[in-house]
C-alpha cells in the first residue's frame, strides 16, 4: 500500500495526488502540517517538506521525495 504525506495547500502536494488519482493507484493520505515539523514526516524526509510518498508494496519500503 501507499501513503502519501501531504500538504494540502502545497502545490507538488497536490500534483502527486492527482497522479495517484489519474492512474488510479490505491493510497492512504495522512495529512501533515510542515511547520509542526512532526518526527515521523522528518524522519522520512529529513528536510520536512512534502509530498513524501512512501510505497510498502512488495514486501519493502520506498520513500519517494
Amino acid at each position: 500500500m501507499r501513503t502519501l504525506h501531504f500538504w494540502p495547500l502545497d502545490p507538488f502536494s497536490r500534483q502527486v495526488r492527482l497522479v495517484l488519482e489519474e492512474k488510479s493507484l490505491r493510497h492512504d493520505l495522512q495529512l501533515e502540517v510542515p511547520w509542526e515539523r512532526p518526527d515521523d514526516l522528518l524522519s522520512l524526509n529529513p528536510a520536512g517538506t512534502t509530498p513524501v510518498l512512501v510505497d510498502e508494496s512488495g514486501g519493502g519500503r520506498r520513500v519517494i521525495v
